[in-house]
């Protein structure tokens, strides 16, 4: 079994990563009592994005309110699920995409 956690990311915020909490070394909300982190090596993580006013309404409410709930459901892997996902032909051909010689300084331009 594995969690499939739902989670938010925004734009950098000075102090915070840009993320809703996934460690708090404090260990106040419940889902740290247990470690400062509560992901797993085998954690299925689904991001989305929100407007940073979402990201810092979360953050106090798992860091000063200590009330928020993680959308987190459990779930099993299934590796042969996965491998069809991976061998479909639009997988395949984004991968191919990103392998292209010309690829890497796309992506290099992209994020300037």
């Amino acid at each position: 079994m594995s969690l499939c956690l739902s989670y938010g990311y925004g734009r950098w915020v000075p102090g915070i990563w840009g993320t809703i909490p996934i460690f708090q070394f404090k260990q106040k909300h419940p889902m740290f009592k247990v470690s400062p982190t509560f992901l797993k090596a085998v954690d299925r993580i689904k991001f989305f994005e929100v407007p940073v006013e979402e990201i810092l309404r979360i953050y106090s409410h798992v860091h000063e309110e200590i009330d928020y709930e993680y959308d987190i459901k459990v779930s099993s892997f299934k590796v042969q699920d996965w491998l069809d996902f991976y061998d479909s032909a639009e997988v395949q051909r984004k991968v191919n995409e990103l392998l292209r010689p010309n690829a890497k300084r796309k992506m290099t331009n992209a994020l300037d």
